[in-house]
């Protein structure tokens, strides 16, 4: 199994970002935050 790091930057919040991917946009991602 391969996988890679995907970083997104730009949402305001985490549940922002939790909302985007539950939408379906990485089904194997999963959140990190930076603070």
């Amino acid at each position: 199994v391969r996988s890679f790091k995907v970083w997104l930057k730009g949402f305001k919040s985490e549940k922002e970002a939790r909302d985007y991917k539950s939408q379906g946009h990485f089904e194997n991602s999963f959140i990190v935050r930076e603070d």
